[in-house]
């Protein structure tokens, strides 16, 4: 394959459709391999080294037959195989206005009902305020999401309402459905998704990952993974030994230079940490199961005091990537990974903040992957992975 599509959460992944204007296309190059990104549809492609050759040229200006004959003779490549590569990598270029959107569903309205308390949050640069309808409704959001609460009226940018109605649980802003949930053990997992997805869309920053990070000294540990990679584990086994925690799920990106900010949420550990984190974790077994719109049972762990950053901590550069993957009974190891993998792993979990990905961006992302020391960690035992990266990060 030529040119394969890489993308968070916020890069649309279309198929393939005939080329268009290439105004708004820039080429990002990375060792032999580059990256190509989409401004105006916000897409971003990852090329080989053969598909950027392609690319450059065509962004050049040249012709595409040009391009066959220059793959010849600079590539040694033969004419059908030449012609067959120009064809893939160009063709695969996807219409902008491919799946326009015809008009959104009207959201629907929601009942207020008189709120039983308010509590009001800070997360990031977004302040909420949100009412109850019932103690019982309090109750089971500060059974997990407690801490998150500040003292006093924030200087609130949005009001939420929590209550009940025929179909469980509804969470509204302004009279207005934003989500719900059928039992009463998914509200704290609900509302920790919604603060999260506010805290972004608020934020000016750079991009969002899809990982932990810790700090270490005057520098962060990044943990990137898909789920189940055991990022949360790691995450509170090292907030439990001298780690401070700047973000469980998703770790911030500031804008500017790349550094990571403070974003301490309690960490969701799922029932394959339980046990795992038993010893290390005082009254693990104690704490209420909720369950996620996944089907995933979790509890809900807040670090000790020491391990919670201090008010006012500035964004910390990225010292270490280590990309961890547990498996019962595996040997552990950690072993240095090429930026460029790096960089293609990290943005599967990648979604750009406030102006969307630019050019300027991707250039500070490619030329700061190029100086962090970045690994790959496979653990079966908690205790191996908490010492290797101990080690690696003195």
């Amino acid at each position: 394959m030529l040119m394969t599509r890489r993308g968070g959460a916020s890069f649309r992944d279309d198929g393939p459709a005939p080329r268009r204007a290439l105004s708004a296309v820039t080429l990002h190059r990375l060792d032999d391999e580059a990256w190509l990104l989409d401004r105006r549809g916000q897409r971003l492609f990852h090329l080989n080294a053969v598909a950027a050759f392609v690319w450059s040229a065509c962004l050049a200006g040249f012709a595409e037959a040009e391009i066959v004959s220059m793959l010849e003779d600079r590539l040694g490549v033969r004419p059908a195989v030449s012609a067959d590569y120009v064809a893939t990598a160009l063709a695969a270029w996807p219409d902008a206005e491919a799946d326009a959107p015809n008009g959104a569903e009207p959201t629907p309205l929601v009942p207020l009902a008189e709120s039983f308390a308010t509590d009001s949050y800070r997360v990031l640069d977004a302040d909420i305020r949100l009412g109850y309808a019932t103690p019982g409704l309090r109750a089971m959001v500060h059974a997990g999401l407690g801490p998150l609460s500040v003292p006093g009226p924030a200087a609130e940018t949005r009001a939420w309402q929590l209550s009940t109605d025929a179909g469980g649980f509804a969470l509204a802003e302004g009279g207005r459905l934003v989500d719900r949930c059928e039992r009463l053990d998914q509200v704290a997992p609900m509302i920790k998704v919604r603060l999260v997805y506010a805290a972004l869309e608020a934020s000016r920053d750079c991009c969002a990952l899809h990982a932990a990070a810790l700090g270490a000294g005057r520098r962060c540990l990044l943990l990137p993974g898909r789920s189940g990679a055991g990022k949360s584990t790691l995450a509170a086994g090292l907030a439990h030994s001298g780690f401070t925690l700047l973000g469980d799920d998703t770790a911030v990106i500031a804008d500017g230079e790349p550094r990571v900010r403070p974003f301490p949420l309690p960490i969701a550990l799922k029932a394959g940490a339980w046990r795992l984190l038993g010893d290390r974790v005082a009254g693990l077994g104690d704490l209420p199961i909720h369950w996620r719109q996944d089907g995933k049972a979790v509890r809900y762990v807040v670090p000790p005091a020491a391990a919670l950053p201090a008010p006012g901590l500035p964004p910390l550069p990225v010292g270490w990537i280590v990309f961890p993957s547990f498996a019962a009974g595996a040997r552990p190891w950690l072993a240095p990974l090429d930026a460029g993998v790096a960089l293609k792993r990290l943005i599967a979990g990648f979604a750009p903040l406030g102006s969307g990905m630019t050019p300027a961006k991707l250039d500070r992302l490619i030329g700061w992957i190029r100086g962090v020391a970045c690994f790959e960690l496979r653990y079966g035992a908690l205790d191996d992975a908490i010492g290797l990266l101990r080690t690696l990060c003195r």
